[in-house]
């Protein structure tokens, strides 16, 4: 075994250990808050790419990437942004576009139309230059003097390079080299633009070529569509709840433990309507988009914590009807009325006793399965977390009037379930929860009730 050497010992303590902390370097301050302004705008970006995509993109797999990839590039644009303010940039210099045919890059990359388009563009084209342009810049910069960017980047890239191999496994489970092929005009067109504008970092860009860059898709701008996607090997997407996972063998217990886990598995819908607010609102704080980033991810999660319970006790939940009447019945409709009516609407009735600490006493109590009471502990933490949420930013709708935006939320709800009841078929043999009603009735069940008898007074 190699011994190590005095002088190595001391270049090893010196300097906190870091390493390189005596090299020069040509990235001052004001060079450092460019490129890093360029990297922060572009995570800003995929974070509204991945929101403006996740009800419109397919595979399942893949909205729980987006979901996850957007909560993550929330974060890192985030610390990003304390960090440029640091350097003698203002909060509002360091949030808009550094740069026009930068910008026209994202605007042009946000227009994919397929899975296979969003998948090569973002996890083959967008990610990993953005890597390449970070790691590039940790080299270039001075270790030393530099160390609060350092530290956050290496982070950054450890993620990143997370988010690519998740993106790239999704490519060959997912896209055929047909529509490898199909989606070659838009990923040529992409990497014609990042030349043009000298890569994400800024280097060495051609003004000559830059004035060449042109709008191709992104000649009118994305939209979200009316419906959401789900994989061909689905249920039908229904508007209504019908589990599709009971069985008139099993117990009232036993059916109603199907209820609970496939109500969770279909919080798809919830994190669809979120990414949806967060797309069309324009003009809020960076706060507002990195705590409905958050919210997303953790309605993907808990759809995640169903799937993971459904498929532990070998339930095939794939082929049953599917819920997404909550992304699909506020298309159309002011965002302020989707947030309210989840934050502010169903988030703050979860919190009563009745709510989601029921749910959690019935998976520890009468269901008496850990890992399910696990998931329901951890989605109350959430809910109570997402009540804040909905205080904080749904009242930024209403010139922060609580009361105002939760009138409009809990009016909003009602309005979804006398749709949703009138959706049944047959209410009287079977509703949302109809088990779960026989070990304590739902906030849901009483406010339906209550919806539809004051509608037929």
């Amino acid at each position: 075994m190699k011994s190590t050497t005095p002088a190595e010992i001391n270049d090893a303590i010196a300097y906190a250990g870091i390493q390189r902390a005596t090299c020069e370097s040509s990235i001052d301050v004001k060079t450092n808050a460019a490129r890093l302004r360029r990297f922060q705008y572009v995570l800003r970006r995929l974070v509204l790419t991945g929101a403006g995509h996740l009800p419109a993109r397919k595979e399942w797999e893949l909205k729980l990437a987006i979901s996850r990839h957007l909560f993550e590039d929330a974060e890192h644009a985030t610390t990003l942004l304390d960090r440029i303010t640091e350097l003698r940039v203002t909060e509002n210099q360091a949030q808009t576009a550094p740069d026009a045919v930068l910008a026209l890059f994202l605007d042009e990359a946000i227009h994919c139309r397929t899975d296979a388009e969003y998948l090569l563009g973002v996890y083959e084209i967008v990610r990993p230059e953005l890597l390449a342009s970070i790691q590039a810049h940790l080299q270039e910069t001075q270790p030393l003097v530099d160390y609060p960017t350092v530290r956050i980047l290496k982070f950054l890239c450890l993620e990143m390079e997370e988010q690519i191999a998740l993106g790239k496994a999704l490519i060959t489970r997912f896209v055929t080299s047909a529509q490898r092929t199909e989606a070659g005009e838009y990923t040529q067109n992409l990497r014609d633009l990042l030349e043009k504008i000298g890569g994400f970092a800024g280097q060495s860009p051609s003004p000559a070529r830059a004035v060449e860059a042109r709008r191709w898709r992104s000649t009118t701008p994305y939209t979200l569509p009316p419906k959401s996607a789900r994989p061909d090997d689905f249920g039908p997407s229904l508007h209504y709840r019908l589990p599709g996972c009971l069985d008139e063998k099993l117990t009232d217990a036993e059916n109603a433990f199907r209820e609970m886990m496939k109500m969770r598995q279909e919080e798809m819908t919830a994190a669809e309507m979120i990414a949806a607010v967060m797309y069309e609102t324009t003009e809020m704080p960076w706060g507002f988009y990195r705590t409905l980033a958050r919210h997303t991810w953790d309605e993907a999660r808990h759809a995640a914590f169903g799937q993971v319970a459904l498929e532990k006790h070998g339930i095939d939940w794939r082929a049953t009807p599917h819920y997404t009447a909550e992304y699909e019945m506020f298309r159309g409709q002011p965002p302020a009325k989707a947030y309210a009516f989840l934050a502010l609407g169903v988030e703050t009735s979860a919190m009563a006793k009745s709510g989601k600490q029921h749910e959690w006493q019935l998976c520890r109590d009468v269901f008496k399965d850990r890992l399910m009471t696990l998931f329901q502990d951890y989605d109350w933490a959430d809910e109570i977390q997402h009540a804040r949420f909905g205080k904080e930013w749904g009242t930024a709708f209403f010139d922060d009037d609580f009361e105002r935006t939760r009138a409009y939320g809990e009016e909003a709800w009602k309005e979804l379930l006398r749709y949703r009841a009138s959706q049944e078929p047959n209410r009287e043999k079977y509703h949302t929860a109809f088990y779960m009603e026989k070990f304590g009735k739902m906030p849901m069940m009483k406010v339906t009730d209550a919806v539809l008898a004051a509608d037929g007074e």
